[in-house]
């Protein structure tokens, strides 16, 4: 259970980071 949580976790900081990404980029 914890590895499955820990995966989904992993998965949405992966997400959060590409979009923060974008967004600089879209600023700049």
């Amino acid at each position: 259970m914890i590895d499955i949580w820990e995966e989904g976790v992993g998965h949405r900081a992966r997400e959060i980071k590409r979009s923060k990404r974008f967004i600089l980029s879209s600023i700049h």
